[in-house]
């Protein structure tokens, strides 16, 4: 049984990603991580992020970089992540360095076979990607038109992809237009619809998807913070998902039909850490959402299984709704917090223990 995640075959050769770059002496090399973008790298070092990109040509597309993917830091700045000099993964490192100060020399090394990277695993914002399920599955998009502009900001144009999801279903999505830059996002004319259809000795994952939003913006720049906005959005959900092993599932049902909703989310989800926390809000008008989630996986692969909790409530004789979103790796401890909420003597101090969590005091 394959943990979201996580490879079906460790022994697969890496078929996505960069080549690793050409180091020289007094270079470091920041091995990617999620979340990771050159504009990030090149400011936590010190370099222009222009620099960056000339010192690493072997990768293409400056806006597509992927964990395990090796950054060259040109002029000797400091490595701001854990030492990882060794070869990226499932790819060949042709440099190989001897000690003394003496000349680097070129020796071929063979590829060795090592463990496939998901380009989904979470790297833009987790309030949107803690709604959909990370993909084990090939896929294909396509653009009638699409460019990076200057500032690194790409555009699409009529743009759409078909991705299945790794557990018997998958999505169709399209858009009419599609603006992203340092994990910002603003989509015009974004729909999707999908689902699944399978019952069998390893799941049960039963659902069906479909939603339209008019304009869908997003700061979505880090993995603490971020707030967003959409006009004119509408959908609806119902899913019975459950794993045989418990690793994963997703059981609920929803509808939104807003005019417009504002929103936010605080915490971070990251395979830094075992005990994430994160919460989210969630202001709509019109005819506000309603209904109820609860999902279980272990989406930041580090080990730790993730429980999320959604929910949206129409607030009765108005036009308003509310929702919110709560996920957790310490299940008890903080469950037991959010149920002390509603007893007035225990609300204080469940008040208090959640947000020394979201700030990040224990």
């Amino acid at each position: 049984m394959t943990r979201i995640g996580q490879s079906p075959n460790p022994t697969t050769q890496r078929s996505i990603g960069n080549p690793p770059p050409q180091r020289q002496e007094g270079d470091k090399l920041h091995t990617v991580q999620r979340g990771d973008t050159l504009t990030h790298i090149a400011r936590s070092n010190n370099v222009p992020v222009n620099d960056l990109i000339q010192a690493n040509p072997q990768i293409q597309d400056p806006n597509k970089i992927w964990p395990g993917d090796q950054v060259r830091i040109p002029g000797g700045a400091e490595q701001t992540t854990p030492a990882q000099t060794t070869t990226p993964v499932g790819t060949p490192q042709n440099n190989t360095y001897s000690t003394g100060g003496s000349t680097p020399h070129q020796t071929p090394v063979a590829p060795t076979p090592q463990q496939t990277v998901n380009p989904e695993l979470p790297t833009a914002r987790p309030g949107e990607l803690a709604r959909s399920q990370q993909s084990e599955a090939n896929g294909s998009q396509g653009q009638v038109w699409g460019t990076r502009l200057n500032n690194g900001a790409e555009v699409s144009v009529l743009g759409g992809s078909a991705q299945g999801d790794g557990y018997g279903g998958g999505d169709l999505r399209g858009h009419v237009l599609s603006l992203d830059r340092d994990g910002m996002h603003v989509g015009v004319g974004e729909g999707r619809l999908g689902g699944a259809a399978e019952i069998s000795d390893e799941r049960v994952n039963l659902s069906v998807r479909a939603d339209a939003t008019g304009i869908n913006a997003t700061t979505g720049n880090t993995n603490e913070l971020d707030v967003g906005s959409k006009i004119g959005d509408i959908g609806g959900e119902a899913t019975i998902h459950v794993e045989a092993d418990g690793s994963a599932g997703r059981i609920g049902a929803g509808y939104r039909a807003n005019i417009a909703e504002v929103n936010g989310g605080v915490g971070g989800i990251s395979d830094q850490s075992t005990d994430d926390f994160r919460t989210e809000a969630r202001v709509a008008v019109g005819a506000p959402s309603g209904g109820a989630f609860v999902s279980w996986n272990d989406r930041d692969n580090d080990g730790a299984t993730n429980y999320r909790l959604d929910l949206d409530v129409p607030i009765p004789g108005t036009p308003l709704g509310v929702g919110v979103s709560y996920e957790t790796e310490r299940p008890v401890s903080d469950g037991l917090a959010v149920l002390g909420l509603v007893n007035p003597i225990t609300a204080p101090i469940s008040a208090g223990y959640l947000a020394g969590r979201l700030l990040d005091f224990f």
